[in-house]
C-alpha cells in the first residue's frame, strides 16, 4: 500500500511538473510582441550599396517595434531595455535574411556610409 501511494505521489507530482512547464517558458500575460515587415529584393542584399541600404531598413523597423508607445517619452532608465530589444530583433532579422552581406555590416557594426565606401 505505501509503494502504491507513493507512485500515485509521483504521477501527480509529474503531471504538475508537466502542466506547469508551459507557463514557465510563456512571456508574462501583458506582454506584447510587435513585428514590421521589410520588403526587399535579395539582388538588393547581394550588392554593397543594397545590403547597406537594407541594413538601414532593419534598423529602422528595430526602433519602430522596439520604441515606447506613441505619445511617450524614452526615460535614461528605459535605455537598456530598448537597446537590447533593438539587437535582438535586429539580430533575428539578418539571421533570417540569409544574406552574407547584411551579415558582415551587422557583424561589424558599419553604418551606410561605410558600406558604399568599402564598395567602391
Amino acid at each position: 500500500m505505501n509503494s502504491a501511494n507513493r507512485n500515485a505521489r509521483f504521477a501527480l507530482l509529474a503531471g504538475a511538473v508537466l502542466c506547469s512547464a508551459g507557463a514557465w517558458s510563456m512571456p508574462p500575460a501583458d506582454t506584447i510582441t510587435r513585428t514590421e515587415t521589410v520588403k526587399y529584393d535579395p539582388k538588393e542584399a547581394a550588392t554593397p550599396e543594397g545590403a547597406a541600404a537594407l541594413y538601414t531598413r532593419l534598423q529602422k523597423a528595430a526602433d519602430h517595434v522596439c520604441g515606447e508607445p506613441a505619445g511617450t517619452k524614452r526615460q535614461l532608465s528605459s535605455f537598456a531595455p530598448y537597446a537590447a530589444c533593438v539587437k535582438a530583433a535586429l539580430g533575428e532579422a539578418v539571421t533570417a535574411l540569409h544574406a552574407p552581406l547584411v551579415m558582415v555590416i551587422h557583424q561589424e557594426g558599419m553604418t551606410h556610409q561605410d558600406a558604399a565606401l568599402a564598395s567602391r
